[in-house]
C-alpha cells in the first residue's frame, strides 16, 4: 500500500509532480528556492472519492491547486481522462479546465458579496458563453434544488445565508459546468459538526446522481474515515504512503500515517463529541 495508487481507471493521474516557489530573502534580496511537492505519484479513480491528509504544510493545498490547474507545475506531468494537460493547447485546456472545479475552504471569502445567488452560480455559464439567459436561470434554478437551497432565494447575496448554505451556494456554482471532478480544500472545517453531517450526505447523493468524482482535502481523518474511498497521505511535499481507506485505517504501514492515527480521537469520543448536544 505505501506508495501510489494502481491507475487501473484513473479520472486522474499525475507522473513525478513536483513544484518549487522562488522567494527573496527579506534583507539580501537573494533568491531561494522553497519546494513544495516532490515527485508526486497520484491516481484518482474515477467516479470515486479521494482524501488528501496530512499536516498543515504537507503540501496539500499546493497538490489540489496543481490538479485544479489552478497553478502550473514546476515537474511531471497532470493527465485528465487520459490526456496530458500541459500539453494541450489553449482552446483544449479551456475545455479540460471546466471538467475540473474548486471547492474553497471558506466561501464566505470565495463568493462575491455583491452578488446575487443567481449571479454567483450562473457567472461560469455567462463566461463560457452556454445557453440564453433564461437558460441559465431555469439552470439556475434546479441546481440550487440540486443542493437544497429554494429557487426562490435566488436573489439573495451570500451572507444572507447561512454558513452551511454558503457551502451548498459554492457547490452549486461548481456544478454549473458540469464537471467530472470536484476538489474540495479543507470545504467542511468551517462548518459544524451538524452542518459537516449534511454537506457530506449532499455530496454523496450528488456523486451517486452525477458519477462525480472528488477530491478531498481535509486533516480531519475522523472525517476522512466517514467518507473517503482511498486516501493518499502527504508529508513535507511527498506521499508517503497511499491506498484504499479501510487498508489504511486497519493496517497503515508508513510510521507518519501511524502518528497521524494516533492522535486522532476514538470512535466512542468522536460520536458523545458530535451528539452531545442532542441528548442534552
Amino acid at each position: 500500500m505505501t506508495g501510489s495508487l494502481q491507475c487501473a481507471d484513473a479520472l486522474l493521474e499525475t507522473r513525478h509532480l513536483g513544484k518549487t516557489y522562488v522567494q527573496r530573502r527579506p534583507f539580501s534580496r537573494s533568491e531561494f528556492v522553497v519546494p513544495a511537492l516532490d515527485d508526486v505519484h497520484l491516481c484518482v479513480p474515477r467516479g470515486k472519492t479521494l482524501a488528501l491528509v496530512g499536516e498543515s504544510g504537507a503540501g496539500k493545498s499546493t497538490l489540489a491547486r496543481c490538479l485544479a490547474l489552478l497553478e502550473k507545475p514546476s515537474s511531471g506531468e497532470i493527465y485528465f481522462d487520459g490526456e496530458n494537460v500541459w500539453s494541450l493547447r489553449k482552446r483544449e485546456l479551456f475545455s479540460i479546465r471546466r471538467m475540473i472545479q474548486f471547492v474553497f475552504q471558506d466561501p464566505t471569502s470565495a463568493l462575491n458579496p455583491r452578488m446575487t445567488a443567481n449571479e454567483i452560480i450562473s457567472e461560469p455559464l455567462v463566461i463560457h458563453g452556454l445557453g440564453t439567459a433564461a437558460e441559465q436561470r431555469k439552470k439556475v434554478g434546479d441546481l440550487m434544488e440540486q443542493v437544497g437551497l429554494r429557487p426562490a432565494w435566488a436573489e439573495m447575496r451570500p451572507l444572507e445565508f447561512s454558513g452551511g448554505q454558503r457551502q451548498r451556494l459554492a457547490i452549486a456554482r461548481a456544478l454549473a459546468l458540469d464537471p467530472g471532478l470536484l476538489i474540495l480544500d479543507e470545504a467542511l472545517s468551517s462548518l459544524d459538526a451538524k452542518n459537516q453531517d449534511l454537506i457530506l450526505q449532499l455530496l454523496a447523493d450528488l456523486q451517486a446522481a452525477r458519477s462525480l468524482t472528488y477530491i478531498h482535502v481535509c486533516h480531519e481523518l475522523s472525517l476522512v474515515r466517514r467518507f473517503a474511498v482511498e486516501v493518499a497521505v502527504l508529508r513535507d511535499g511527498k506521499i508517503v504512503e497511499s491506498g484504499p481507506a479501510i487498508e489504511l485505517f486497519l493496517r497503515p504501514q508508513h510510521p507518519y500515517t501511524r502518528e497521524l492515527l494516533a492522535a486522532m480521537p476514538s470512535l466512542e469520543t468522536i460520536h458523545a463529541e458530535r451528539f452531545a448536544g442532542e441528548f442534552a
